[in-house]
């Protein structure tokens, strides 16, 4: 049978000796029941309120064993879309797809990931042989001869250079890691 999750909370199961997610599963109008939401291995989900759940009669419990939020599919053959939505369900919020082309696209994101440590360590260094650079750039000076006198004398350059203040700390996104 199939209901509508009308409320949900954490709760002991049917043995009473764990805490599973309990929904408030209405089957036919004004019928409220409770069901053990039995989700698959690995995975933690707290479908929202107006989700459909399948129900299945397991004797002396109902238990809640798939659920969808009735919003509309956007993966195409073989890719796979994981995200949570806000309840009562009006739409997909933090989203992580895996698509055809073995690409993990997280919030349906454009831009690349990159090691940023690895990015970070390249980024110091050339910005410390580019002020190295800058530092004997500007030392360096030219002799000339002073034609009228005609003494040789030396300027230092006419346009020093500028040392980098580049700073890449902000581009680092705390929240995604990558191997």
């Amino acid at each position: 049978m199939v209901g509508i999750i009308k409320g949900a909370e954490i709760g002991l199961n049917r043995d009473g000796n764990k805490n599973r997610l309990l929904l408030q599963v209405e089957l036919i109008p004004e019928d409220v029941r409770t069901a053990e939401l039995i989700s698959q291995a690995g995975e933690d989900t707290y479908p929202g309120e107006g989700s459909r759940v399948l129900i299945l009669n397991a004797g002396a419990f109902l238990a809640a064993i798939a659920s969808t939020d009735d919003l509309e599919p956007e993966t195409e053959a073989g890719e796979k879309e994981f995200y949570s939505t806000d309840s009562p369900i009006t739409s997909k919020l933090a989203r992580i797809k895996l698509n055809k082309n073995s690409e993990i696209i997280m919030n349906e994101g454009t831009d690349f990931a990159v090691a940023y440590t690895d990015l970070k360590t390249a980024f110091d260094k050339l910005k410390t042989d580019f002020n190295n650079f800058i530092s004997v750039f500007n030392a360096h000076t030219h002799p000339y001869v002073d034609t009228p006198i005609g003494a040789s004398v030396t300027s230092a350059t006419a346009t020093p250079g500028t040392s980098s203040t580049a700073d890449m700390s902000g581009s680092k996104v705390e929240k995604v890691k990558l191997p």
